[in-house]
């Protein structure tokens, strides 16, 4: 599975894509919102992980954007994310309006709770 990974932290962002790349998924990872949709642009991603703490431009700002494109509604997004559990309640209602398969809070998840819904999401959506 083609996966972009927008993580502004690039030593976490090392961390998931070498867990995802064991997992055999390619990655292309962007720092910010704008990287992200012309790494989008170049090829159309399978499945999305997002943070939605970023400079500039947040994880909600680029999911409208994002979601504006015809081509890319389909394609589902993780938000894997620092906002804390009680923020995350929050994501829900909004989450179904922008096509969010799952949240994640980083200071919850692993590694493992990372690929295991890489895995549940890319086989719901062959």
């Amino acid at each position: 599975m083609h996966v972009l990974l927008i993580e502004p932290n690039t030593v976490l962002a090392a961390s998931y894509v070498a867990a995802l790349e064991a997992a055999q998924h390619t990655v292309v990872h962007a720092r910010t919102a704008q990287q992200a949709v012309m790494a989008a642009d170049k090829k159309a991603p399978e499945l999305v992980i997002l943070e939605l703490q970023m400079a500039r431009h947040n994880g909600i700002e680029f999911l409208y954007e994002f979601k504006s494109y015809v081509e890319w509604q389909h394609i589902p997004v993780v938000v894997l994310t620092v906002l804390p559990p009680a923020e995350l309640k929050k994501l829900t209602v909004l989450g179904r309006e922008l096509g969010v398969s799952a949240v994640l809070g980083k200071s919850t998840s692993s590694l493992a709770d990372l690929c295991a819904v890489v895995e549940t999401v890319s086989s719901h959506n062959l």
